[in-house]
């Protein structure tokens, strides 16, 4: 699985699991950056 595959699903698992306020507020700013096959 691709590195922003993983993250997408992140994403959506959350918006599944949250509000539309507290995704958007809390989780649609945040920025995935790998570092040495981890996500931060």
């Amino acid at each position: 699985m691709s590195q922003p595959t993983i993250w997408k699903k992140c994403l959506d698992r959350l918006e599944e699991e949250l509000s539309a306020q507290q995704f958007n507020t809390w989780i649609r700013p945040l920025q995935a950056e790998w570092d040495k096959n981890c996500l931060r």
